[in-house]
């Protein structure tokens, strides 16, 4: 078993270390998104008295960024799994591995 996991740890091409790669990703950048739609959320709260008075249009703006980057991130999700996906259709045999 130990032997196992060592030549497991040790496979940087196999689909299992694609499928963490992409799996892994996928949580940290979800929790990213999630970090930075509280703060700037919680701050435009802070600001929206100030904003109303000055330029109402700021808090518009500010909310269609902070939804273009959570657009961005489910592409980048997505652009994951679609490479994950397409790594896992790669052919390999002992005789002829590929390189």
């Amino acid at each position: 078993m130990k032997r196992f996991l060592q030549r497991f740890m040790g496979d940087r091409s196999g689909i299992i270390f694609a499928g963490v790669v992409a799996i892994t990703f996928i949580v940290l950048s979800s929790i990213v998104w999630l970090a930075c739609a509280l703060i700037v959320n919680r701050t435009f709260d802070g600001f929206l008295p100030i904003l109303l008075e000055c330029d109402p249009r700021a808090l518009a703006t500010s909310q269609m960024a902070l939804n273009a980057f959570g657009v961005s991130i489910v592409v980048v999700d997505v652009m994951f799994l679609v490479w994950w996906g397409l790594s896992s259709q790669k052919v390999e045999s002992q005789e002829m591995p590929r390189y």
